[in-house]
């Protein structure tokens, strides 16, 4: 299957609860913070992008339907860091410690150790 940007946003709104009719956070924000996800993900595994120029291209509003810009196998890696990083924004919404628990999820699966 072939993600979109939009799917990472769906998602991650799915993980933190962030459901219509009226989402708490914008796009902008889960954009904002999928781009921190490509940069923290080119610092740890720069093999990712040794079929590329190595250059992170960011994203924007207008990209949601752009592919998803790595191999789908780090899709839900790239979503945890993204609902992680939203739930941080306002703990009131996830249960506690939820955001430091997606963040390590993060981590352990992009170098490999769960």
């Amino acid at each position: 299957m072939a993600y979109t940007v939009e799917d990472v946003i769906a998602r991650a709104r799915n993980l933190v609860q962030d459901k219509e009719p009226e989402y708490r956070y914008d796009d902008d924000l889960y954009i904002a913070y999928l781009n921190d996800a490509l940069n923290e993900t080119r610092r740890m595994r720069p093999d990712l992008y040794i079929s590329t120029d190595g250059v992170v291209t960011p994203l924007d509003i207008s990209n949601l339907d752009d592919l998803f810009p790595l191999d789908d196998q780090y899709f839900s890696v790239i979503v945890s860091y993204v609902a992680s990083m939203i739930s941080l924004e306002d703990d009131k919404f996830m249960p506690e410690g939820k955001g430091m628990q997606l963040m390590a999820i993060f981590h352990s699966k992009l170098v490999g150790k769960l």
